[in-house]
């Protein structure tokens, strides 16, 4: 009986309940969660919006979440008849969750300065590494590229440079420090940019160059399907330079001779009758194009991703396995990435639960050994790339770099990464919870280096040697191994008091204990050139080396939140930090911040009169640190080499010995960087249009300096704390997202940022250079001579101050400062403006009509003084070099007095060309639009009947459109030297079963 009443019971209690989630606009909300308040289990919804769910609790009530929509919580009632609950569009995702240090928070409660990207924004931008979808994405992060090479990665700034070392952000993925070079950009659920100290300082020691945290995707309560998403792309150059043709070029070298006092080498018949000449005889006149020989004219790229996911009440699984092969435009350059990740949420009772996440990462990149584009591009065509054999010609004299490339030899690098994360979370009561966290890394690098003789020979006879690159066959291999281990331990507590004070406190212990280790070993002499391996060269001149490094870092930490009816918030960060490579009197740190925040949008007495729905004023100091300085640098480090002796019978023999290198600065600690900021976050006419308005004032000081010591020490000098630098700036994010009718939706954000920045103190020290370090200028000012344009003619050259005194009419003429009436460094060298770019700026933007959707973004500078250089200007650099097609009519001669270009000359290529100044300067700023995507989702009631809940197909277009004051061929974010910058167009496909 006791069990029959029981059942009975179940069943009157127990209810099947039944919905469908929509928008706004009528059309469903895929992965909306459905949660039970009482029994605290969710569901989530499925490609029609529906969902259904067991309770067994009258008093449950139903909690309904989703991205960018208002949170609704409704009764049981409402599905007494499979009822339909609409959310209402929260433009400004202020009850967003985003993550913080340690935790997480609502977008409306931050009170630091703190940016968003989501992983969608970031897999629709079709990037190899995350580093690149970060660029223009986020107001105040500089992301700068310099070279197309497959797998390229590109350097982070946040809020500009802040000291004189090292300005890598602290990446923390999943709560524990890594790298974001090795992670699949598919695998991204979100980023937070922690730009201020009072987001940042719980970071403490680490964070004086800005936080970014990533967060992986998870499965959810209700998840059950399997993803797959293909997609092909071919890549092509953004832009190439030209240069001139064979004839050309030394007709040009002729009259460069002639402007030199030299008779011309190039007789004039032959210039006149080279194409007729080249054609019957291409060995003899050659008219090589070594771009178009080098590069190829495309190359394919494609990306797979599978992705398992299953979520019950006690189990989610998250699986992402993806790999990705990227060609190069450059010969034997290519670049094959796989990933696997595994993300799982256990939960054992009420109280206790659990993460347990695998990650396993492998990249393979391969390039040959020789690979020298700026040869390509200096090369003119007067020589030869091939004979018309077929063999290779030597270039000159022995320089080619085609051959070279092709069979001088492979680099294979293959970097092996192994991660876990186990977090143990127990909540014994209401509001406090205790998580455990233990997460190992460890990463395994190997390469193979293999230098090939290239042989050419002669025209006449293949078989006599006329060139030789590379003298011997050598194999170079290096391992490296390292090793992280990170631990922690957070206690989490939260509490309302009186329905109006909200509480939050967290308390926390973090080591990180790193070692790294390497090693290599040379030989040369292979005979067998395809065997490579160590064993199968010489031993005679074999050499190995490796060391090994350490370094520890321990931590105590903690945070206090409180909020008084969501309309006061303040936050309080301390960070108590020691690290290893400080000496133990020094070693630790601490680095506190405090912020607030005031939402006048809440205030009684503004509801509903302020023109805003949304309003709030916040404003942070803290202080955070740098510890990048590298290990042992407070020690006197000995280096070990051998030397001879004589013994005690007179003879020579090797022994070890030792020398001391650097002198050991004991007191040597932390750079400090402290800073304020003023934020407005703000939302106008529903939340339809959002702003984010940012000015922030950082100080950075005890900077690393290498200061002088005195020479009769025979050490070399050690960084010491003295340095101080000053960095300003103020940042601007606005969107708007908004609806018309049914069908269309669209949305559009854009961000510019702007900082100035100043030397204070350098202890009387400067670094001069192109590129200086001087007290109270920027950092890397421009240095140089003031010019003066031309020297006209004779007359001028006579009544003027010269650099070296051999000056003539089209050389370029330089102010003399001092008024000595000599151009010298000392005295007429100067400071010529800021090098560091003003005014980044970026956005995209989204439409969607039905099932069409298109969506771009685009990123750029608004202003920065760039320099031309090297042979992006100077003709026949080393006196053999090429020529830009934009040279043509284009420089000084006594009919052309006002050409962008100085007279062709290579005795004065040193006041020309080499010295710095402000001659070569223009606007370097740019416009990319950095990508275009039209895609179409499938209706799922088409899909249904082959068990397919969702397809999109789509295609797009990376870096399609650059406008610039670059020269023709050149890119504002290439070099000259490097790969070019592609663009790729994608056509791909992912289906949901």
């Amino acid at each position: 009986m006791l069990v029959l009443s029981h059942h009975l019971l179940l069943a009157q209690s127990s209810q099947m309940i039944k919905g469908r989630i929509i928008d706004n606009t009528g059309s469903p909300l895929v992965g909306a969660t459905v949660f039970l308040t009482v029994e605290k289990k969710a569901v989530a919804t499925d490609v029609k919006g529906d969902f259904s769910i067991a309770s067994n609790d009258p008093n449950n009530r139903l909690r309904i979440t989703f991205v960018g929509y208002k949170t609704q919580e409704v009764g049981l009632d409402a599905f007494k008849n499979t009822g339909t609950v609409a959310l209402q569009n929260d433009g400004n995702n202020l009850d967003e969750m985003i993550i913080v240090g340690y935790g997480t928070a609502a977008k409306k409660d931050l009170t630091g300065a703190v940016s968003t990207l989501s992983g969608d924004l970031i897999t629709e931008r079709k990037t190899t590494r995350v580093t690149q979808a970060l660029q223009g994405a986020i107001p105040g992060v500089q992301v700068t590229r310099n070279a197309g090479t497959p797998g390229a990665s590109g350097t982070i700034l946040i809020r500009g440079i802040t000291t004189l070392g090292v300005n890598d952000p602290l990446v923390i993925i999943d709560g524990v420090p890594g790298s974001i070079d090795n992670l699949n950009p598919d695998n991204v659920e979100s980023i937070s940019v922690l730009k201020d100290a009072a987001s940042s300082a719980i970071y403490g020691s680490r964070a004086a160059a800005g936080v970014i945290l990533i967060a992986t995707k998870r499965a959810k309560d209700g998840q059950s399907e399997l993803t797959y998403s293909v997609d092909f792309g071919l890549q092509k150059p953004i832009t190439m330079p030209k240069f001139v043709d064979a004839p050309t070029y030394m007709a040009l070298f002729n009259e460069l001779k002639v402007n030199d006092g030299a008779t011309p080498i190039y007789d004039a018949a032959t210039i006149a009758n080279y194409a007729a000449l080249s054609a019957a005889s291409p060995d003899l006149y050659p008219n090589t194009d070594w771009q178009d020989g080098y590069f190829k004219k495309d190359a394919f790229l494609q990306r797979h991703d599978l992705n398992f996911t299953v979520g019950t009440r006690n189990v989610k699984t998250k699986v992402i396995a993806g790999y990705i092969n990227q060609g190069g435009l450059e010969p034997n350059r290519s670049f094959n990435r796989y990933s696997f990740r595994v993300n799982n949420d256990l939960r054992f009772n009420d109280k206790l639960s659990g993460n347990v996440d695998f990650s396993y990462y492998r990249a393979q990149s391969l390039s040959a050994t020789t690979s020298d584009i700026s040869l390509v591009r200096q090369l003119p065509a007067i020589y030869d790339d091939y004979y018309s054999d077929g063999r290779y010609a030597p270039g000159k004299d022995g320089a080619n770099p085609i051959a070279n490339n092709r069979t001088g030899g492979r680099n294979n690098v293959r970097n092996n990464q192994f991660s876990a994360r186990m977090q143990l979370n127990y909540e014994p009561l209401s509001g406090l919870k205790f998580s455990g966290i233990f997460a190992p890394q460890i990463g395994f690098l190997n390469s193979s280096v293999f230098s090939q003789i290239v042989s050419y020979t002669s025209l006449q006879d293949p078989s006599v040697v006329v060139n030789r690159f590379n003298n011997t066959n050598s194999l170079t291999q290096s391992q490296a191994y390292n090793q992280a281990l990170n631990a922690q331990f957070l206690a989490n507590y939260n509490i309302t008091v009186a329905d109006d004070h909200s509480f939050t406190a967290l308390l926390g212990y973090e080591s990180n204990d790193f070692r790294d280790e390497n090693s290599s070993a040379f030989r040369d002499g292979y005979v067998l050139p395809d065997y490579q391996v160590i064993d199968a060269g010489a031993k005679l001149n074999a050499t190995n080396s490796g060391n090994a490094s350490e370094s520890a870092l321990r931590s105590f930490f903690g945070r206090i939140n409180y909020s008084y009816k969501g309309k006061y918030l303040l936050q309080a960060n301390a960070r108590y930090d020691g690290s290893s490579r400080f000496a133990p009197s020094n070693r630790w740190g601490f680095f506190p911040s405090l912020s607030a925040g005031w939402v006048v949008s809440e205030e009684s007495i503004f509801k509903d009169k302020l023109p805003f729905s949304f309003l709030k004023i916040r404003g942070s100091w803290g202080r955070n640190g740098n510890q990048q300085i590298g290990n042992y640098s407070y020690q006197s480090l000995i280096n070990l080499n051998t030397i001879l002796f004589y013994n005690s019978a007179g003879q020579v023999v090797p022994a070890t010995g030792g020398n001391q290198l650097n002198y050991a600065v004991k007191d040597i600690t932390w750079e400090t960087k402290q800073d304020f900021d003023i934020g407005l976050d703000m939302a106008f006419f529903g939340n339809r249009l959002s702003a984010t308005a940012d000015y922030f004032n950082k100080t950075t000081f005890d900077i690393l300096l290498n200061l002088p010591i005195p020479l009769n020490t025979g050490l070399l000098a050690t960084p010491q704390n003295g340095g101080k630098m000053l960095n300003k700036g103020w940042e601007l994010q606005v969107g708007w997202s908004d609806k018309i009718g049914s069908d269309w939706k669209y949305s559009f954000s854009a961000n510019v940022s702007d900082y100035t920045n100043k030397i204070v103190d350098l202890k009387g020290t400067s670094t001069l250079g192109s590129l200086a370090l001087l007290e109270r200028q920027p950092y890397n000012v421009w240095y140089g001579y003031r010019n003066l344009g031309y020297f006209r003619d004779a007359d001028d050259v006579a009544a003027s101050a010269k650099l070296t005194g051999a000056e003539k009419p089209g050389d370029v003429k330089y102010a003399d400062l001092d008024g000595d009436g000599k151009i010298t460094a000392d005295k007429d060298q100067v400071p010529l403006g800021n090098s560091l770019p003003r005014y980044l700026f970026g956005g995209q933007g989204n439409v969607k009509y039905k099932n069409f959707d298109l969506g771009f973004s685009f990123q750029g500078i608004g202003k920065q003084r760039s320099r031309l250089s090297g042979f992006m200007i100077q003709p026949f650099d080393s006196n053999f070099g090429n020529v830009n097609t934009y040279y043509l009519d284009n420089y000084w001669t006594p009919s052309r007095p006002d050409a962008k270009y100085p007279r062709l000359s290579y005795n004065n290529k040193n006041i020309n060309y080499d010295q710095s100044s402000d001659f070569w300067f223009f606007n370097g700023a740019y416009l990319r639009i950095k990508d275009i995507t039209l895609g179409y989702t499938f209706e799922p009631t088409l899909l249904k009947r082959v068990g397919i809940k969702n397809a999109r197909l789509f295609v797009s277009a990376t870096d399609v459109f650059t406008l610039s004051h670059y020269p023709q061929g050149w890119d504002p974010e290439g070099t000259q030297g490097n790969n070019p910058l592609v663009v790729t167009y994608y056509s791909g496909l992912s289906v949901t079963f």
